[in-house]
């Protein structure tokens, strides 16, 4: 937590890399790509939004056919970083979710039993094969694996009303807005560029300085493999 590194004065985070978190679907016979709002998103993850053709999912898709059939909803069985970005994004960003009390329902025992429709996935792969062997589907996942399996993914219509993905040039502008703090951790949901993605964390490495200071050896073998996964294109295959 944020209060466990503030006072472990011996601990560093180096982040690494914006990591996003996209909403992959399965729609059959669909042309064209699917459009959603963090706010949408907390209507389908809380429940109020339960059919493909809710009027809701049509006015921002106002191009494809929605069928009148129930949207089978994913989430992760328990704790995980794709969880905690989609989970935050939709805490700050959807005053819906805020207030709802929800906050991480991965944590929450009762939440996938008291809904229909709503299927729990082991990790990132197993939402990716859900989606693509359930038709009708919807789940979060992060975006390397939804690329790697071939897996469509929405635009999200961000804070400004500008609907976004994560495409390399958008990440890129996204990092030029983060204001990172004095222990070089920052907040980059919501960033403040037009065409921002609104679903994204950091990847961060985990110094412990006390292993660095008292061996050498330790400290250039860390700066090597964080020079390389930061330089080395072979590190992000």
């Amino acid at each position: 937590t944020p209060q466990h590194y503030n006072s472990g004065k011996t601990i560093q985070l180096l982040p690494l890399f914006l990591v996003p978190v996209v909403i992959g679907y399965n729609l059959p016979n669909a042309v064209g790509s699917l459009a959603l709002s963090v706010e949408l998103l907390s209507s389908i993850w809380a429940g109020n939004v339960t059919m493909w053709s809710d009027p809701a999912l049509a006015a921002l898709n106002p191009g494809l056919s929605l069928p009148n059939v129930p949207i089978r909803v994913l989430i992760r069985a328990g704790d995980s970083g794709a969880t905690s970005i989609f989970t935050a994004a939709l805490t700050k960003l959807s005053p819906r979710w805020s207030s709802s009390g929800f906050g991480s329902f991965s944590t929450q025992q009762g939440f996938a039993a008291s809904r229909v429709n709503i299927t729990l996935c082991k990790d990132d792969s197993t939402v990716a094969g859900t989606i693509l062997s359930t038709p009708y589907s919807m789940g979060y996942l992060s975006l390397n694996v939804a690329v790697t399996r071939a897996v469509a993914f929405a635009q999200i219509r961000n804070q400004h009303g500008v609907s976004s993905s994560p495409a390399a040039t958008a990440i890129e502008t996204d990092m030029e807005n983060v204001a990172f703090d004095g222990r070089f951790t920052a907040d980059v949901i919501g960033l403040p560029g037009l065409n921002t993605y609104p679903i994204l964390g950091l990847a961060y490495a985990l110094i412990d300085n006390r292993s660095l200071a008292l061996n050498c050896s330790n400290a250039a073998t860390v700066t090597g493999f964080l020079k390389w996964i930061l330089t080395d294109t072979s590190a992000h295959s």
